[in-house]
């Protein structure tokens, strides 16, 4: 899901949400998705300040400079790690919420019910039978093709 053309496209998402008659909350995701920015964002700032004190500890360092390297870096490590799970969760909950958006419908097709669908175009003609037609289920129970007792039992 393209959560940045949504953000930027907010009210053709809204208008398509209203003619599909969709129950999905744009606003809600949206909400999530800044969430998702702002937090990704932090965990990106305490990647970069952890390896920037790693590198610090390449360089030859007195021993209370070093420990209290060590011990920054421990306190980024665990910060990142209850980001990074934050963020799992987050990322989780905006697909799940994204996903009921319905996709967007072509400009050319009418909006509302199948009373406003519109023929766009018929090849042949109708053929006329002169006996009832049956629909595949009734055909395969005809000539014995679907067995659904043994199915069931199955």
């Amino acid at each position: 899901i393209d959560f940045k053309w949504i953000r930027d496209n907010r009210d053709v998402v809204a208008t398509n949400i209203r003619n599909r008659n969709s129950a999905a909350n744009l606003d809600v995701v949206l909400q999530l998705y800044d969430q998702y920015l702002a937090l990704q964002k932090e965990v990106e700032r305490l990647r970069a300040e952890r390896n920037a004190v790693a590198n610090k500890m390449k360089e030859k360092l007195d021993p209370s400079l070093r420990q209290a390297l060590v011990d920054e870096g421990k306190n980024l490590k665990e910060s990142l790690i209850a980001l990074e799970e934050d963020l799992v969760q987050l990322t989780y909950k905006l697909q799940l919420e994204a996903q009921s958006i319905p996709n967007t419908t072509h400009p050319d097709v009418p909006v509302g019910d199948e009373e406003s669908s519109v023929t766009r175009k018929e090849v042949g003609s109708q053929r006329s039978f002169s006996f009832p037609i049956k629909d595949h289920l009734q055909l395969g129970k005809d000539l014995d093709l679907f067995d659904f007792d043994a199915a069931s039992e199955v």
